[in-house]
């Protein structure tokens, strides 16, 4: 997710001016070849309005190659893809350096595995050949090495070939997007705090009576004045240079810069005329200088500290713990204490009462109950025990824990839910581009409103009101400034990212996970609302209930496609089931070779060993408790999954085909044995032997429990509610039968083209706006191709990646915090652009004069300091309430 280039410090790179058009020669001319791309992801540092982050997208679309450019104000963060063979990184880095005015730190992706470890000699460790599992090695400095590992490396066992078991990692990089932030706020307080100790003796000198030559005080306050213009701007003049001249962006920077250099030279002037004997109608000018660049910084500080908080709140890293017991693998007593990040798939770590759980896993020894609402927003504390799966993150409450590693510290749950909130922070909505293009124009229109601010006053104090010309440049200047700093793009630019940030971070603590911001402005457009059944609707824990075999029963052997039966089928007082053959031709075994019918269940067990299918998986764990399968001591050649059908597989020897799966796929499905069988609400799993069906298995799965309440909530909010399912019609209508959805909107045995194209037809013959909420393989498709897909916890990769949303634990209230969520956050989006509006409007207008007339009013230059952090804060202020809203109620 970034490159792979040593960390740098902020620096500035002096050069001559450049221009974006001739920024290609900045870079070398490498030899031409494949395409060798490296995406890059900066720390940025200095950035506070959208015209920084349109400043920093010019100056990085400059770079040859580059592509998939995205940034983000409030994580402070740009990524962008570039073409090794055209342009280095540490190239890229000095191009951004010389353009603009920011600090720039590059990170390691987070899809190349790394670890930092300390050594005696650096150098000579990088230049070791590479243990079995390392990709290679590179020095960061005397005493450190960066250790890249192959995927799927085990990286203890793999360390622990050239270094002692003993070994010691570098402490971890920390999350440069909140270090440096902070960084950035303790700098932003630091300028505020010395400014407004400097401004405090020259308020008290302007409007307090006191003893002495005025000009004595005037002249201490020149001196304090120029130390706030200095300390306070130092930065801007650089900055304002070039955003002019080499990007040319104009932004809020330049806006600040003139009013408080304008303010200044006002104030310095009329301390000249005052000490030539000739003051002019306001000889003292300086506490409005000093006052509004103290206001200025005051309101910087608290936008900066707002975006920070922003930031923290959507931070998940921090749930990481550093340090993990491993339990001893031949004797479980023994337990020593490891750097987390060395745990690997295999291990068994020690987790004790009240510590967050290290990484994800299951359960091997103990008991206890675990929290995991700052993982999953389950706020009930959740009962584990042997075989329970738990995530990184969660706190271990009353028990002591055994837990063996399911995915290592750098690819567990904290780290996927961090990375996808990442992404989403990065990608735009429209609402947001339309802010920024908007934001773009704002400041060379308060620049022209500014002109006209002070020729019409020119002319209304010569004209109107008897002023010479001094006096009505200075009526006119004092207009003009108040008017240049008082507007405020920063509350439009924030208008809709401060409002995405803290929505992402709330869903989060909902266990709700965005892929994009777009999802989170478009979901609620939601007219259709599409369930998948198993694993969605249902728990996705199935279970056999009823298995009819050839090995136990041989006269249900029949030719698929080819057969005419008919049975009897009834369930006893304990539910099993009992069959009852009347007639069933035409017999054939004579496809088969002759093999050991108690090995059918044995070869079935093969089929399905390692197959995500709920179905499958659920037949896999039945075969495998019998004692006869358990062992099994067949072999399969070769074996395929067919998506949403079934599986097919070829025995060792080549004799043998074996199909298993949907009975329509096997063409048993108008089998009166498929049919009765069926007609009980079973998912049904046949499967066939060389084309001849050799047993039928029934399977019941559990409803959730919110199911209903929340179907019947999307109906009552005037939203359809369709079922689609691969299973037979009587499964499905089962379940549709406990949910308050027309039979109309209930579809079964579609394949996962049928529901791909069910989802489109709605999107263009209904014109809906459709949410898909399925889990598994079969749903990739349709959770693609529906506006908004949302994938189910517990479903599998293929179809998470696919997804739009992620639920983070398998509740189906997920859905309505999805949609709820939405709505307010959009709600929130539109208050914060109506008040941005309303604020410019309302401030220049009253900043400009134009209620002079009555009985004066305005805003006072001084005062106009405090626009920033008027319009700011309300913002902010509305972004942050979606923090006191409860989602997901039914």
């Amino acid at each position: 997710m970034a490159s792979n280039a040593t960390p740098e410090p902020d620096s500035e790179t002096s050069s001559n001016s450049t221009s974006p058009n001739s920024a290609t020669r900045l870079f070398k001319d490498l030899e031409s070849g494949p395409a060798q791309h490296e995406h890059v992801v900066l720390i940025v540092r200095g950035m506070t309005c959208s015209g920084c982050e349109q400043k920093l997208k010019t100056a990085i679309d400059a770079i040859p190659s580059v592509a998939n450019v995205r940034t983000n104000l409030i994580r402070s963060r740009a990524e962008f893809d570039i073409d090794l063979k055209h342009v280095s990184v540490e190239e890229a880095l000095a191009h951004l350096r010389r353009m603009t005015p920011y600090g720039f730190r590059a990170i390691n992706p987070e899809h190349k595995r790394f670890l930092d470890v300390v050594v005696e000699n650096a150098a000579a460790m990088a230049n070791k050949p590479p243990p079995e599992g390392v990709k290679y090695m590179e020095r960061l400095n005397d005493k450190t090495v960066r250790i890249y590992f192959k995927p799927g490396a085990k990286v203890r066992d793999a360390l622990e070939e050239i270094l002692p078991a003993d070994l010691e990692l570098a402490p971890p990089e920390p999350d440069y997007s909140i270090e440096d932030g902070r960084e950035q706020v303790r700098m932003e307080g630091i300028v505020f705090a010395i400014t407004l100790v400097l401004t405090i003796p020259v308020l008290v000198f302007a409007w307090t009576p006191v003893k002495g030559p005025r000009l004595a005080y005037q002249a201490i306050s020149l001196a304090l004045a120029t130390l706030v213009q200095a300390i306070a701007t130092y930065h801007l003049y650089p900055d304002t240079f070039k955003s002019l001249f080499r990007t040319r962006v104009v932004e809020m920077e330049l806006l600040i810069a003139l009013s408080t250099t304008a303010a200044y030279v006002f104030s310095v002037v009329a301390f000249a005329y005052l000490a030539k004997g000739q003051p002019l109608s306001i000889d003292s000018f300086f506490e409005t200088s000093t006052l509004l660049t103290t206001l200025i910084m005051f309101g910087r500080y608290i936008q900066q500290l707002a975006r920070q908080k922003a930031t923290e709140a959507i931070s998940m890293r921090s749930l990481q713990p550093e340090k993990a017991l491993l339990v001893d693998g031949q004797n479980r007593e023994h337990t020593r204490e490891i750097d987390a990040r060395l745990l690997q798939e295999g291990d068994v770590f020690r987790m004790p009462p009240h510590a967050a759980i290290v990484t994800d896993g299951k359960v091997v020894y103990g008991g206890s109950v675990v929290d995991e609402s700052m993982v999953t927003g389950e706020t009930n504390p959740v009962a584990k025990g042997i075989h329970s799966s738990v995530v990184a993150g969660s706190v271990n409450l009353d028990g002591s824990l055994d837990i063996a590693v399911t995915r290592p510290p750098w690819n567990n749950t904290v780290s996927a839910i961090a990375q996808m909130i990442d992404e989403a922070d990065m990608a735009k909505s429209p609402a947001q581009k339309l802010a920024d293009n908007v934001a773009t124009y704002f400041v060379p229109l308060i620049l022209s409103i500014t002109a006209i601010v002070f020729v019409t006053w020119m002319l209304v104090g010569t004209e109107f009101q008897d002023k010479s010309n001094g006096e009505a440049a200075v009526q006119a200047t004092t207009y003009a400034i108040a008017t240049l700093i008082v507007s405020c793009p920063c509350a439009i630019s924030l208008a809709v990212p401060m409002v995405v940030a803290i929505a992402s971070g709330v869903a989060a603590k909902h266990g709700v996970i965005f892929r994009a911001s777009v999802t989170i402005e478009q979901a609620r457009k939601v007219t259709h609302v599409v369930f998948d059944k198993t694993g969605t609707l249902t728990e996705g824990r199935m279970k056999v209930v009823a298995h009819l075999s050839h090995a136990t029963r041989p006269d249900l052997l029949v030719r698929a496609r080819a057969f005419h039966s008919f049975a009897n089928i009834k369930k006893d007082g304990s539910g099993r089931m009992e069959v009852t053959f009347e007639v069933l031709t035409p017999l054939i075994s004579s496809q088969l070779p002759p093999f050991n019918p108690a090995d059918e269940n044995k070869f079935l067990l093969e089929l399905c060993a390692n197959v995500s299918h709920p179905v499958a998986a659920a037949v896999h764990k039945y075969l495998a408790q019998a004692p006869a399968t358990s062992q099994s001591n067949v072999a399969l050649s070769s074996k395929k999954e067919h998506l949403g059908q079934g599986i097919e597989g070829v025995s060792a020897d080549g004799l043998l085909t074996i199909r298993a799966g949907d009975p329509r796929w096997l063409g048993i499905d108008s089998l009166p044995t498929t049919l009765e069988l069926a007609q009980n609400g079973y998912s049904l799993f046949g499967y066939t032997f060389n084309g001849e069906l050799h047993g039928l298995i029934g399977l019941e799965d559990d409803f959730r429990t919110e199911a209903h309440d929340v179907a019947k909530k999307l109906s009552e909010s005037g939203i359809c509610v369709s079922i689609i399912s691969g299973d037979h019609e009587a499964a499905v209508q089962q379940v549709a039968r406990q949910l308050p959805i027309p039979a109309e909107n209930v579809h079964a045995r579609l394949t996962p083209e049928d529901k791909l194209e069910f989802i489109r037809r709605l999107q263009t013959e209904d014109n809906d706006f459709v949410l898909f909420c399925g889990d598994g393989t079969n749903d990739a498709a349709a959770l693609a191709t529906a506006d908004i897909g949302v994938h189910m916890q517990g479903g599998t990769d293929v179809a998470r990646s696919a997804a739009h949303v992620v639920l983070m634990r398998p509740d189906l209230r997920g859905v309505l915090t999805v949609l709820q969520l939405s709505k307010s956050a959009y709600v929130k989006m539109i208050i914060n652009f109506i008040w941005s509006f309303v604020y410019n409007v309302f401030a220049v207008a009253l900043a400009a004069g134009a209620f002079s007339a009555l009985h004066g009013v305005r805003i006072p230059p001084a005062y106009a300091g405090l626009g920033e952090l008027v319009s700011v804060l309300p913002v902010v202020g509305i972004a942050f309430l979606l923090k006191l809203e409860k989602f997901g109620r039914v």
